[in-house]
């Protein structure tokens, strides 16, 4: 249920879209391509709006309207929360387009490689000089070979791969069938195995390991939304995160109450209900609440959503604002909700008043206010 006052969605990717989704969620997920100059320029898809390959091309012969790493970094109203108050950004390398003169072409080769290194160490110089704890941030692409540019820095960053592996080319239907043999060879639980093996503080990977017909062509055991199927997947997972995208809003509070770090698509504040009558609260982990305002929110007739929630946000205090044994009450909830393995002690260790857990269950604007989607 929404509100007569129309929000009006700022385009993916843009300073609006980021602006909104850092203070109206637990943080943002933003895509970032290499500009010939080397700038690292906020953008999606391989072409910009006259159908040209952003890789190819000089930062002042680009969009007007394109916003680049270095001026989204200027503005305090981005860097404050991510920097003091455990907002997260999820940073998305994205590869140059195989037709391209940039990256490899279509065998991505060494070229490739090194083009990431450059984009990661793009990444380092324009972060620098803010001190940003590393459990709030994460840098992921869907293209393998990031990973084997990643090596190169060591620990200095926390580095995963998007599952499936969709190639950045081509429609949705072709991508989909081309990422169909990666999608069909792990299901959920070999995927959360896969990637803690590996090291990744993180399983970023598709709605449809979840949720959906298509879950059932994965090898290996699969996972629902039921209650049965999400606590077995608890109990092995150990408090692994997993981030779901897109997370649509009828399943999105079924997500939040598993575990989940959802990557949703719609940040509208107006927006108090969900399509299943639950009430929305969009700050699960920089501004939680208490088991009583969950219970108390969950109880909640429908009418009374938008005057709890009002009220709620005035005066929850947010997590940086907590003092250390409110943040370790929570913590501790958290922990006996969903079986994580770390001891309180340890996951106390990697919270402060300015960072949380990697195990914190966030909501996260994707693209800064989400993706915009055709009507």
């Amino acid at each position: 249920m929404a509100e007569d006052n129309l929000w009006v969605q700022p385009d993916e990717n843009s300073l609006d879209a980021i602006l909104h989704g850092m203070n109206n969620s637990d943080g943002v997920e933003f895509d970032l391509r290499l500009t010939k100059d080397k700038r690292l320029i906020l953008h999606h898809d391989p072409r910009d709006s006259n159908n040209r390959f952003l890789e190819e091309y000089e930062s002042d012969e680009l969009d007007n309207n394109l916003i680049f790493l270095d001026e989204l970094l200027e503005k305090s109203e981005f860097t404050d929360p991510w920097v003091n108050q455990a907002k997260i950004a999820c940073i998305e390398l994205k590869a140059p387009h195989p037709k391209s003169r940039i990256g490899g072409g279509w065998f991505r080769n060494e070229a490739c490689v090194g083009h990431m290194k450059e984009m990661i160490q793009l990444v380092n110089e324009n972060i620098s000089e803010f001190d940003i704890p590393k459990t709030c941030k994460v840098i992921y692409s869907f293209e393998p070979l990031t990973m084997k540019a990643a090596r190169a820095f060591g620990d200095e960053h926390d580095f995963a791969q998007l599952m499936p592996h969709l190639r950045q080319w081509g429609t949705t239907t072709v991508q989909r069938m081309m990422g169909t043999p990666s999608f069909i060879s792990h299901s959920l639980p070999r995927l959360v195995e896969r990637h803690r093996a590996k090291g990744s503080p993180l399983l970023p990977c598709a709605s449809t390991y979840l949720f959906g017909l298509r879950r059932h062509l994965t090898l290996g055991r699969t996972i629902s939304l039921t209650p049965a199927s999400i606590e077995k997947l608890n109990l092995s997972r150990k408090g692994y995160p997993i981030y779901i995208w897109p997370a649509y809003l009828k399943i999105e509070h079924t997500l939040q109450k598993s575990g989940i770090t959802t990557l949703t698509d719609n940040l509208d504040p107006n927006l108090y209900t969900l399509p299943g009558g639950d009430a929305r609260w969009v700050k699960p982990a920089t501004q939680p609440l208490s088991p009583e305002q969950k219970i108390e929110l969950e109880l909640a007739p429908i009418e009374m959503h938008k005057e709890l929630i009002d009220e709620l946000r005035r005066n929850v205090t947010p997590w940086h604002e907590l003092t250390p044994s409110q943040r370790r009450e929570h913590l501790s909830t958290w922990r006996k909700n969903w079986y994580w393995e770390k001891s309180l002690d340890e996951l106390f260790d990697l919270a402060d008043s300015n960072k949380l857990p990697w195990e914190a269950i966030r909501m996260v604007g994707h693209r800064g206010a989400g993706k915009k989607h055709s009507p």
